[in-house]
């Protein structure tokens, strides 16, 4: 069986994503970047699946920019992605 974390269609949506969201390109997503891609991302999934989920609360925001951002310095591209897995 496949596991979706270690396959190429999860790097580059990792990847894409990262871009997409690091809307000042300094390689770091901020607190507010993220929030925008989380607030993004639920409103692409409502359009697909309506009442599947809410968009994250801004508590929920930073909670987990804390736990991706593991040296305090913004969240990276490796960061997300780990941190994506562990929600996963």
């Amino acid at each position: 069986m496949l596991n979706i974390v270690d396959s190429d269609f999860f790097n580059k949506a990792v990847e894409l994503s990262f871009k997409k969201i690091d809307k000042d390109k300094s390689g770091k997503i901020n607190p507010d970047e993220l929030s925008a891609g989380l607030v993004y991302m639920y409103y692409q999934l409502s359009k697909r699946l309506p009442g599947i989920a809410d968009p994250p609360t801004v508590s929920q925001v930073e909670e987990s920019f804390k736990k991706f951002d593991r040296d305090a310095s913004g969240v990276n591209p490796d960061e997300l992605s780990a941190g994506l897995v562990y929600m996963y």
